[in-house]
């Protein structure tokens, strides 16, 4: 390998770790003046832009268009998925009784007998022990 070859990987290895750097040092600077400020063209970087303030005609159209994707795509809405959602079950499910001792071989059957409801469970607590 010649030596411009390993220079060349050399640099292209490092150059993460330079984009990181360069990443903390912007975002530093812009923490320290502020993101619109002036000041950061003396590091060379530029100030953020404020948002273009749309006119009434410029948002009726963006709420237009929002809502022509939303029919376009059947986005709905929490209110509108609703009645969807508590209507008639889509899925049926069946379920087959198992007779206790008759499952195949293999396999355990649930047993379907509730457990024995236990009323103050807890022992007294003992004294002088």
């Amino acid at each position: 390998m010649t030596a411009l070859k390993q220079t060349y990987a050399q640099a292209k290895s490092q150059l993460p770790e330079a984009h990181r750097y360069l990443d903390v040092l912007k975002a530093s600077v812009t923490s320290l003046f502020g993101k619109g400020s002036p000041q950061l063209a003396q590091f060379g970087l530029q100030p953020k832009k404020s948002r273009k303030v749309l006119t009434s005609s410029e948002l009726a159209i963006r709420a237009s268009k929002a809502q022509t994707t939303r029919v376009l795509r059947g986005t709905m809405g929490k209110k509108a998925k609703a009645p969807i959602k508590a209507g008639v079950a889509k899925y049926a499910v069946s379920v087959q009784q198992v007779a206790p001792g008759s499952a195949p071989e293999g396999t355990v059957a649930a047993s379907t007998a509730l457990p024995e409801p236990t009323v103050n469970a807890v022992s007294p607590p003992t004294v002088g022990k």
